[in-house]
C-alpha cells in the first residue's frame, strides 16, 4: 500500500468515527480534504501542478491558452473549485481536439500525449457529472460552516449528516475516476516534470 493509499485509509477511519459519533462537521471537513487531494493528484498526474501546488513553470503559456486565462493572470489553483474548473478545461481541451501553440516541439508531444491519457483514461461524462455534484456538496457545505454558530434545529442537523453521508460517495467516485487516470503513460517522468525542493 503506497503512502497515498495509507492516508486515504486513516482518513476514511477518522471520517468513520466522526459520524458514527455524530461529529458531522468533522466528517464534512475531512471529505472536503479527501476531495481537494483527489483534485490535486489529477493535476499532478497531468503534470501541469507541481509538488508544492504550484503551476508547472514549463507549460505555462500554453496551460493559459487551455484553461482560457490572460497572458496577465496569475495562477489560483488553491481552491477547490479552480481545481475543477482546470480540469474541466483538460477535458475540453482533450474531447474537442484543440490544437493549441506551442513553440517547441516537445511541448507539443507532451499536450498531444496529455490529450491521449486523458482520452484513453477518463470518463468525461463520469467526470462532468461527478463535478457537477461536488459544486452542489460544496454549496451545502459552505452554507453549512458559515452557519456553524446559527443551527438551532434538528433539521439543520440532519442536514449536516446528510451532506457528510453524500460526501462520501462523491469523494469514492471521484478516487476511482483519479484511479483510472492514473495508468498508463507516466507524464511527470516521460517529461521531465520536476518537484520543487525544499
Amino acid at each position: 500500500m503506497s503512502g497515498n493509499e495509507k492516508l486515504y485509509e486513516e482518513y476514511l477511519k477518522k471520517y468513520d468515527t466522526a459520524i458514527n459519533n455524530g461529529f458531522y462537521i468533522e466528517a464534512i471537513c475531512i471529505i472536503y480534504a479527501i476531495l481537494e487531494s483527489e483534485l490535486y493528484k489529477f493535476l499532478y498526474l497531468s503534470g501541469c501542478i507541481n509538488n508544492k501546488g504550484d503551476v508547472t513553470k514549463k507549460f505555462k503559456k500554453e496551460y493559459k491558452e487551455i484553461w482560457h486565462l490572460k497572458e496577465t493572470y496569475k495562477f489560483n489553483i488553491k481552491n477547490i473549485s479552480s481545481k475543477r474548473k482546470y480540469i474541466l478545461a483538460f477535458l475540453e481541451f482533450a474531447d474537442n481536439n484543440i490544437i493549441i501553440n506551442c513553440d517547441i516541439k516537445k511541448h507539443e508531444d507532451y499536450f498531444n500525449d496529455l490529450k491521449g491519457k486523458l482520452c484513453n483514461n477518463v470518463n468525461f461524462s463520469k467526470v462532468r457529472s461527478n463535478f457537477s455534484k461536488m459544486e452542489k456538496w460544496c454549496d451545502i457545505r459552505n452554507k453549512i460552516i458559515h452557519r456553524l454558530l446559527k443551527v438551532k434545529s434538528d433539521k439543520e442537523y440532519v442536514n449536516m449528516e446528510a451532506c457528510a453521508k453524500d460526501g462520501l460517495k462523491l469523494c469514492n467516485e471521484l478516487r476511482d475516476i483519479v484511479n483510472e487516470y492514473q495508468n498508463g503513460v507516466n507524464l511527470r517522468i516521460k517529461y521531465k516534470i520536476q518537484d520543487v525542493k525544499d
